[in-house]
């Protein structure tokens, strides 16, 4: 019985001590963090793609680029007497 108490105990506690990551939209907002994530993942990506806040930023940096991406308007060309075309 003591063996099994004594199991208990250090379960809860190892339990307690994982972190839960920090959310996508942090990553988004804060710069910085993201980057130092980015580039730790980058030097190392076997050892760090299980890594919760890793996986956060890395789809932050996604989705921002993809943000980016999408938002891009072309200019609009328009005809402008016999031949000539004029951006807007």
């Amino acid at each position: 019985m003591k063996t099994f108490t004594r199991l208990l105990i250090l379960s809860l506690i190892l339990s307690g001590c994982t972190k839960d990551p920090k959310p996508v939209e942090f990553y988004k907002k804060n710069e910085t963090e993201r980057k130092v994530l980015l580039d730790k993942f980058k030097s190392n990506p076997g050892k760090h793609k299980d890594d919760g806040d890793v996986i956060n930023a890395v789809q932050a940096e996604t989705q921002l680029q993809n943000e980016h991406f999408f938002s891009y308007k072309p200019a609009k060309v328009t005809a402008k007497g016999a031949g000539a075309f004029q951006l807007k």
